[in-house]
């Protein structure tokens, strides 16, 4: 019997051993390798572009209608979400047998996607969309203008965020006015005792010709010193000598736009 309880003894006590042993002194587990989450596309807009380098600010034929034509404005390309799969939309107007109005619904249909702004122009019914790129609409921003005019414009163009609606554009039948832009900085501003006129002192980048100007207050008044801003001019085609004092002498000024572009980026487009 002694051996019996002997032997029970050693054995609870090599038990406890074990025990404590483990407590302090834990087997080393395997490592298992991290489950691998799925990965997803990140391709989620309705738009995709790629913007032009070095854009001459000219519109280009994206695409040639029976009764209307597509226009890029500084677009190398443009691409439209269709059943999850990226198509250029030149390819998918044709899939729509080849009728641009019924392909623009996608673009148009659903208003909630334009972030920014849409406005209708009380010319017969032209159309300005804009997204900023701050939505799922597109990846960079973009505008449309819906051509729809009393004198029967009725084209489309499609650029970055920052296109502009220009004189030139949704003419009937092919027609167009001259216009051009420049960026001047705004180096010195003077408003005349009656508030009609504004006498600004403005420069080109890189050029020496410095020149004032008398400019209607109601284009200059929010103009401030030392920015820069894009000046559209119209003129009817005649020969304009390219400098300030004969652009503004033989020409006329239609819109001033502040613009953050500097140096080599700002617009200067040649008077044709």
């Amino acid at each position: 019997m002694n051996k019996k309880i002997t032997l029970a003894l050693g054995l609870l006590a090599c038990f406890g051993i074990g025990m404590i042993v483990g407590m302090f002194f834990p087997t080393k587990q395997e490592e298992k390798e991290p489950i691998q989450e799925p990965t997803t596309s990140s391709s989620t807009y309705l738009v995709e572009t790629e913007e032009k380098e070095g854009c001459g600010y000219q519109t280009s034929l994206y695409y040639e209608g029976e009764n209307k034509n597509v226009y890029l404005y500084c677009l190398d390309s443009m691409k439209v979400a269709v059943d999850g799969k990226l198509m250029e939309f030149k390819d998918y107007i044709d899939s729509n047998s080849k009728n641009i109005d019924k392909s623009l619904e996608i673009l148009t249909s659903n208003t909630k996607l334009w972030n920014v702004s849409i406005d209708k122009l009380e010319d017969g019914g032209t159309a300005i969309y804009k997204d900023d790129g701050k939505s799922k609409m597109t990846n960079h921003g973009l505008t449309l203008i819906t051509c729809n005019t009393l004198e029967g414009g009725k084209d489309v163009y499609i650029g970055p965020y920052n296109m502009t609606l220009r004189s030139h554009y949704c003419m009937p039948n092919g027609e167009e006015d001259k216009d051009f832009i420049r960026t001047y900085q705004v180096l010195y501003k003077e408003v005349d005792t009656n508030q009609e006129n504004i006498f600004i002192t403005i420069q080109q980048y890189n050029l020496d010709d410095i020149e004032t100007v008398k400019i209607p207050y109601s284009l200059a008044s929010k103009v401030q010193v030392n920015k820069n801003y894009e000046f559209t001019f119209e003129y009817d085609g005649k020969a304009v000598e390219d400098t300030i004092d004969s652009i503004f002498e033989n020409t006329k000024l239609v819109s001033i736009v502040e613009t953050d572009k500097v140096g080599e980026n700002q617009i200067q487009e040649e008077i044709d």
